[in-house]
């Protein structure tokens, strides 16, 4: 399971569909984001889209969230 820890108690749990993209598995206390949503990184932050069809992200986390790999 990969944590993307956006502040002391907020994150999303992702896990991997592509090189570039993410999947979300669980949320806890990030407005906006929802399970199934898709990530990517890219120099403007953390992205969020509802669908891999849309052409703007629904939300945008800052550079300064930090990613880490959790071993259960």
């Amino acid at each position: 399971m990969i944590r993307l820890t956006v502040g002391q108690y907020s994150y999303l749990d992702i896990e991997p569909i592509s090189a570039l993209w993410w999947q979300v598995t669980s949320v806890y206390r990030v407005v906006g984001v929802m399970v199934g949503d898709m990530v990517r990184k890219t120099t403007r932050g953390y992205e969020v889209f509802r669908d891999l069809d849309d052409k703007y992200p629904n939300v945008v986390l800052p550079n300064r969230c930090t990613l880490t790999d959790e071993e259960e």
